[in-house]
């Protein structure tokens, strides 16, 4: 038992507790500072930007030997009261990889988080999500917004590079040699 379960406040989760409960059905369920926060599943347009953006990433990411680049899974970020965090994509590289794929969550924050807005987000909750992201290690995080047609780069102490549908998303050093036209992208949709 860690220091931290004995001297929590009442009604904070653990990770380790978070894991062991049951999945809510219909629900995407969140740990933020030792609280459960539910979302309603996201509709059809997250889900094809989601794997638009995990099937290229994925692609680049095994043909360099990059790492890992993973779907809809939790990364238990250092800090306490505990957060999980699901990132729609994330990428680990491969100097970060455990020796073994983790049976619970990731111990760890990835190198990429990317998170695609949904109808029900709210901008200051996902700022929260970016500078959770950053402040554990993340070395950049995307924010895709179809709906306005836009991702925003955010990278530890730069200014966020908001990129329009004309533009060209670069993997910059977390993805060497990644180019991603955004029209192309949101032509899926």
């Amino acid at each position: 038992m860690s220091l931290y379960s004995r001297r929590r406040p009442a009604g904070l989760l653990t990770a380790d507790e978070f894991l062991r409960l049951p999945e809510e059905e219909g629900k995407r369920v969140e740990l933020v500072r030792g609280r459960m926060v539910r979302e309603p599943l996201p509709g059809g347009e997250h889900g094809v930007l989601v794997g638009e953006l995990h099937a290229r990433i994925a692609a680049h990411v095994r043909e360099r030997g990059l790492g890992r680049a993973l779907i809809e899974c939790g990364f238990h970020l250092p800090g306490e009261p505990h957060t999980v965090r699901g990132p729609d994509v994330a990428v680990v590289s491969t100097e970060r990889l455990p020796a073994e794929t983790p049976r619970g969550f990731w111990q760890l924050a990835p190198d990429l988080a990317v998170e695609v807005v949904s109808p029900s987000d709210r901008w200051t909750k996902v700022l929260d999500k970016v500078h959770q992201y950053l402040e554990a290690g993340s070395r950049a995080v995307w924010v895709v917004d179809g709906r306005r047609r836009r991702v925003s780069v955010f990278r530890p102490g730069a200014e966020t590079l908001v990129l329009n549908e004309s533009d060209v998303l670069d993997g910059g050093d977390v993805l060497p040699g990644f180019s991603l036209p955004l029209a192309e992208l949101f032509r899926a949709l």
